[in-house]
């Protein structure tokens, strides 16, 4: 009688582990920098992750993962979960070896309402906003959206 009760116990254990969705993901860490100064009045920023295949040209990006954070300061560091399929979840891939991602960073520093010119970015000039897929800390530098109207 103990037998079968272990055995039906462990045969639960076993489906619950096969179905747990987290159990191949990563989590990424990330490391975000500037060498500007901000004045950051609203602290929730939203970084995303986004997969595509690089060899075909045209289709949208698949958003991967999406994680709100809250930076008073700039440099902070955080992780966010990423799935451990994250090639199965772009929509329009050829090949899996195909894929890659990049981040996306949304963050009406402001609190306006608004994210426009004045408000923080990725600095492209500084980091490529690439993920690699070998490497589970990247660093990624900040910079102030700039007003391309008053350059002129």
């Amino acid at each position: 009688m103990k037998a079968s009760i272990l055995l039906v116990i462990s045969i639960i254990a076993l489906m619950l582990v096969s179905c747990n969705k987290f159990s191949n993901d990563r989590h990424v860490y990330l490391e975000f920098k500037t060498f500007d100064s901000f004045n950051i009045k609203n602290r929730d920023l939203t970084v995303s992750i986004y997969g595509f295949d690089m060899s075909v040209s045209g289709p949208p990006a698949t958003l991967i993962a999406q994680k709100k954070f809250s930076a008073s300061a700039v440099p902070f560091k955080e992780s966010m979960r990423v799935p451990g399929n994250a090639a199965d979840l772009i929509k329009y891939i050829d090949r899996k070896e195909n894929a890659l991602y990049y981040i996306v960073v949304e963050w009406d520093s402001d609190g306006n309402g608004k994210i426009e010119p004045g408000d923080i970015s990725l600095d492209y000039s500084k980091s490529m906003d690439i993920l690699l897929k070998s490497n589970l800390r990247q660093t990624f530098y900040l910079k102030t959206i700039p007003d391309y109207a008053s350059i002129e």
